[in-house]
């Protein structure tokens, strides 16, 4: 039976369940027939929208086919799913600045003025722009983070000092100081008590229990022989207690000494401020505007002027040479950080002149120092506002933009500030505190010895004055003696 083109075309309008040429979809076997499934008209079936948006690849990027922008990135495959749903067209627009901008330019401009419908990216939410744009419901919070060339020497220290931290070493320096004179009132008090026992009231000099005391420190032995039961328990407590100490601090020090463990210079705004860091930013994004507009941000705005940040507008390639070459700590979001770093580890990976070591060779903060939420921006009053916010609210509670963010990001984490049980070569630097005790030593030992020449020759000098304003002559024997004994005198 022949069918007119008229039919198929009336089917085919109808029902969901028949192609365009007339000829109706396969029913799997052992299933009925449903006939014909009636389609339902897609809200905004036929309708054509002007999307903005900003270059922020991965996540937002463009690309020119046949004169047309095509927009690509997680960004645009959210808008996919709801051009599926709700059956419009679109076509990308891109502002003639790549930043956020105002009411004039940028892509708040672009949606303020109309002159598109919607403006999609990673786009941050500030209650400032209420009067200018309208946003949509929150896709997900963006936490800001900063990049950094891995640091060669921790932060909390190196070589010698780095085990304990500096309460604990106030601690010891504390102990080492009271200890020889505890041990040495206790025995006083001892010897009070004892009064009339000539073996319990032997005395130890105060120096002698000041040297013990470092002598231990130093693992040296003693000639001190207590022989009192109090007396042996504080030579036994100190024993133990350094016995611990550097126990711990020989275990803490391999460590240290052997283990890619770092701590970070920088871990907050007021770092780099306090710390005269150099650091920079993308061009007009959200830390831009923080910068200018918010007073909280003011010692930054203080550091730009005295010419330690910039805002710059340039790739990541070229902004990671940057970064190792002037070590710049570099603001940006947390999801575009994680992308920068995969595809800088992916490449040294593939190439197989660099070696393992050097593979992450840059580094993120853990904490964030900033959490801005992302949003899409709609003309104010805009229509389109009570059509999309429902479907993005029920991609953000299911989990699909949260997916969609990190689909191209590995499990693990990016090269994380402690590369774990990777062990490194010592390094020159890690011998710096030995190098400057040996140093402060000899320098001690010279200005002691050139003080003990000094104070012999004051001496001498003041003793031969004396000799020569006294009756000197009367007493011939008498000088002798007393220039024998100052040339005696250490």
């Amino acid at each position: 039976m022949q069918v007119s083109p008229v039919l198929k075309m009336v089917v085919t309008t109808v029902c969901s369940n028949y192609f365009l040429n007339g000829s109706k979809m396969e029913v799997p076997e052992g299933e009925p027939d449903p006939g014909c499934v009636l389609r339902i008209p897609k809200l905004m079936e036929g309708k054509t929208i002007r999307i903005g948006t900003l270059e922020n690849p991965p996540l937002t990027l463009t690309n020119k086919t046949d004169g047309t922008l095509i927009g690509q990135g997680v960004i645009f495959e959210i808008v996919d799913i709801l051009q599926h749903k709700l059956g419009f067209n679109y076509e990308v627009v891109k502002p003639e600045a790549n930043v956020l901008g105002d009411e004039n330019h940028g892509i708040i401009g672009l949606v303020h003025k109309k002159q598109v419908d919607l403006a999609v990216g990673y786009l941050p939410q500030f209650s400032q722009h209420a009067k200018l744009v309208q946003h949509s419901e929150s896709l997900a919070e963006a936490p800001w983070v900063f990049l950094m060339k891995r640091p060669l020497v921790s932060a909390s220290g190196t070589g010698l000092l780095a085990p304990f931290d500096a309460t604990v070493w106030y601690l010891v320096l504390a102990s080492v100081v009271l200890m020889g004179p505890a041990i040495y009132l206790i025995i006083l008090v001892r010897v009070r008590l004892c009064a009339g026992s000539e073996r319990l009231t032997r005395i130890f000099p105060l120096s002698s229990c000041v040297w013990f005391v470092y002598g231990a420190l130093m693992k040296q032995g003693s000639t001190l022989m207590p022989v009192t039961d109090s007396s042996r328990m504080l030579f036994a407590t100190w024993w133990i207690f350094i016995t611990l100490l550097t126990s711990f601090y020989t275990a803490n020090l391999t460590a240290f000494l052997t283990l890619s463990r770092f701590t970070l210079q920088i871990t907050n705004l007021k770092d780099i401020a306090t710390k005269k860091a150099h650091w920079a930013a993308q061009k007009g994004s959200a830390m831009e505007y923080l910068v200018y507009n918010n007073d909280e941000y003011s010692f930054l705005n203080q550091s730009l002027q005295a010419g330690f940040g910039q805002f710059v507008d340039i790739s990541d390639a070229d902004m990671l040479l940057r970064i190792r070459k002037d070590d710049l700590v570099y603001l940006r979001e947390k999801q575009h950080v994680e992308h920068t770093m995969f595809r800088d580890y992916l490449e040294k990976t593939r190439n197989p002149k660099v070696e393992e070591k050097d593979r992450c060779t840059f580094v993120m903060t853990k904490q964030p120092f900033l959490h801005l939420p992302i949003s899409f921006y709609y003309p104010l009053n805009s229509s389109l506002a009570h059509i999309f916010d429902p479907l993005l609210k029920a991609l953000v509670e299911t989990g699909i933009v949260r997916h969609l963010l990190r689909k191209d990001l590995p499990q693990i984490e990016i090269c994380p500030l402690d590369l774990g049980s990777k062990e490194r070569q010592l390094r020159n630097s890690d011998l710096y505190m030995t190098y400057m005790i040996v140093v402060t030593g000899f320098c001690a030992a010279t200005v002691a010895f050139f003080g003990e020449i000094l104070t012999r020759q004051v001496k001498r000098c003041i003793a031969e004055a004396e000799l020569q304003t006294g009756p000197s002559a009367s007493y011939p024997d008498d000088w002798k003696n007393v220039k024998a004994h100052a040339n005696r005198m250490p």
